[in-house]
């Protein structure tokens, strides 16, 4: 477009640090975050008048700092009040975007702009995309939430054909008119700051704004924990002073070289053009998004040294890719979807904001993917995710159903969106969720009231890495990714291939619940078995029960009347009573035991229950009255073979094991045995 050079003075350097923490992740991780990165920084920014940065803090991290580190906090908001700092706001809980329904994206980012807003007394103009995933609708959605600009990577700008040189100022994008601005981020910026020589640095950002156009700018926008908690950095950037240094050296190139924030250089500089961006993040996560031998042949394509040819060209995959990849974070996201619509029914309702914070808190993206870090193989940020979302489910239940207790509710069909009919069945106290196209898989039983998700397991697969640690790992030193960086905790775990174990045979099906036809197409029918055991199951267990002070893993039992000798037959009802329990699959009554909890609720299916079995006989524990010892345990079914197209969901079952101390006793306890 036709505009003057900017003046002398006026190349620009727009620096950009993205700071977060997930849900979930332990208190001493982000203190250690703030010590050695966060504070640091801000401290030696304070020393640096004339140096502009513009910061974003996830609304879980921001929070944090303000409630457990407030002399991290007060600095921060003394940067704000001169105009050094700017911050960007995002979605409240640090979600990808595109994953979201339209009312939790505009839901998400007003509520970190409102707490922005509250401690900083401005809300946010431009705003951060957590992992930059971009879609292209994405720009609809920003614009009604009042998002006027924000940092992506220029991988992005390359995939839809803007030349490199080009790179180094802002331009617009809309969708049906609804536009919003996109700064594009140097992925040279992210390898050499703050790894590489501060000269080289400073060097490749003069030759980054040297075009004649007005306020030509070298941009960075990356994470803000390399200044300090990745490997060896606290060391290099402030007990060796390559911050303080860069600083320096910015300074003193005044007379050609400023800084600014987004929102400054918004105001001053006429736009580079409009642009049309593909569905896109940066390179590595199209790497990591694909499928273990496509991941390890496109990761070698960016590392064979024609990386600069081909890359314009080189999608990789999409971060929707993870959805596939990873059934467990598939069914997480469906979960969530499912939710929300119940918290958008109960607040039609009056229901207040408690579950649209828990069912927010869930959305976040750390454990809906992985890359090189943990992601969703670390299991507290899974525990996180669950936590929230059920908790985000029980309250909205609770406005749904009027505060009643002893409901029951029923759904069915492609609940996770893969083609098969699935069903879900609640009541307060416990939710299942079976898959009827898929061997009758129980992939979730989940404690609402507690917030715990008994069975959130993860398969053991093949990763694309797994055959570096075999060629004996990489190292780190901030001239290739930090997702280059591999070690290994136990040395002796590279020859082992323990992922290999978990391989099922050829021709074997995935393990079937208790009740599960071979084959069956009707999720009920899977259900029928497990509902009415588990369900009587878990009533009677006193540490699943809230506010009855147990915390004990053992059942109660039921004093047998009538037990079960040898029956083998295929289907059967058991009548039940108030505090009762089935005894087996014959017609038989019980009485509840002093140690359970009074007045058990009777089972959601009225005054009886039928269910179908498996075809075995009742195991040898229930047949003698050997009162076993139950509990959830979960299981890893094998990551599926080369070629093979069977599911590998991982799933829970309860377990029953005879006691030697209950050995000889009359008592059974009513559970759903594998």
């Amino acid at each position: 477009m036709v505009a003057d050079p900017s003046p002398p003075g006026r190349r620009v350097l727009l620096l950009c640090l993205h700071n977060h923490q997930p849900v979930g992740n332990f208190d001493s991780v982000l203190g250690d975050a703030n010590d050695r990165s966060y504070l640091p920084f801000l401290e030696t920014l304070a020393r640096f008048p004339a140096i502009r940065v513009t910061l974003h803090y996830s609304g879980h991290l921001l929070r944090w700092i303000a409630e457990n580190r407030p002399e991290t906090f007060t600095l921060l908001k003394e940067l704000v009040s001169r105009g050094q700092v700017e911050i960007l706001g995002g979605g409240m809980y640090e979600p990808v975007m595109p994953l979201l329904p339209e009312r939790d994206r505009r839901g998400q980012i007003a509520e970190l702009a409102d707490l922005v807003g509250r401690a900083f007394g401005k809300k946010p103009r431009g705003m951060w995309l957590a992992e930059r995933v971009w879609e292209p609708e994405l720009s609809a959605s920003l614009s009604a939430a009042g998002v006027e600009y924000l940092p992506l990577d220029d991988f992005h700008f390359l995939r839809a054909g803007i030349p490199g040189e080009e790179l180094d100022g802002v331009y617009v994008t809309e969708t049906n008119g609804a536009m919003v601005r996109l700064f594009p981020g140097s992925e040279r910026l992210r390898y050499l700051i703050p790894f590489g020589d501060v000269e080289e640095t400073l060097r490749a950002v003069e030759a980054m704004t040297s075009r004649n156009v007005p306020y030509p700018a070298a941009i960075l926008a990356d994470d803000g924990e390399k200044f300090g908690v990745w490997p060896g950095t606290y060391d290099s950037v402030y007990r060796q002073g390559w911050l303080r240094r860069f600083f320096e050296g910015v300074a003193a190139r005044e007379e050609w070289l400023g800084t600014m924030t987004f929102g400054e250089y918004v105001a001053a500089a006429p736009l580079r053009g409009k642009v049309y961006l593909p569905s896109c993040s940066y390179i590595e996560m199209g790497e990591w998004a694909l499928p273990p031998a496509q991941a390890a042949r496109f990761g070698g394509l960016l590392h064979d040294g024609r990386q600069m040819e081909v890359k314009p060209f080189a999608q990789g995959g999409t971060f929707r890719g993870f959805l596939r990849k990873y059934e467990e974070a598939n069914q997480l996201h469906k979960r969530t979807l499912w939710v929300s619509r119940r918290v958008k029914e109960a607040s039609e309702r009056g229901g207040g904001p408690e579950a649209r914070d828990f069912l927010y808190r869930a959305q976040c993206n750390d454990v809906y993917w992985h890359g090189i870090f943990g992601g969703l193989y670390l299991n507290h940020l899974r525990e996180a995710a669950y936590a929230n979302l059920l908790r985000a489910e029980e309250a909205s239940d609770r406005i749904l159903h009027g505060g009643k207790d002893g409901w029951t509710e029923a759904a069915s069909g492609d609940l996770d969106a893969d083609g098969g009919e699935e069903a879900i069945l609640k009541t307060p106290d416990l939710p299942l969720l079976v898959h009827g196209h898929d061997g009758g898989a129980l992939t979730e039983i989940s404690l609402p009231r507690r917030g715990v998700a008994l069975g959130h397991v993860l398969t053991r697969r093949e990763e694309a890495y797994h055959r570096k640690f075999r060629d004996g790992g990489a190292g780190f030193d901030g001239r290739t990714s930090i997702g280059d960086l591999l070690v290994l905790k136990d040395p002796g775990s590279s020859t082992t291939g323990s992922h290999r174990s978990a391989r099922r045979p050829e021709g074997s099906r995935r393990g079937r619940s208790r009740g599960a036809a071979r084959g069956s197409a009707s999720p009920w029918r899977s259900l029928s078995g497990a509902a009415a055991s588990i369900w009587i199951w878990a009533r009677s267990c006193p540490w699943m029960r809230p506010g009855n002070g147990s915390t004990s893993g053992t059942c109660c039992g039921t004093e047998a009347k009538g037990l079960p000798g040898g029956n083998s037959s295929r289907s059967g009802t058991s009548t039940f009573s108030r505090g009762a329990a089935p005894t087996g699959g014959t017609k038989g009554s019980g009485k509840e035991t002093r140690n359970c909890p009074p007045a058990a609720p009777s089972p959601p299916f009225g005054g009886s229950a039928s269910w179908t079995a498996s075809g075995r006989s009742p195991s040898r524990s229930m047949r003698t009255g050997i009162s076993p010892s139950c509990g959830i345990r979960s299981r890893r079914p094998p990551f599926r073979k080369p070629g093979s197209r069977r599911s590998t969901r991982g799933y829970a079952f309860a377990s029953c094991s005879p006691r030697a101390s209950d050995r000889g006793s009359s008592r059974i306890i009513p559970c759903f045995c594998s």
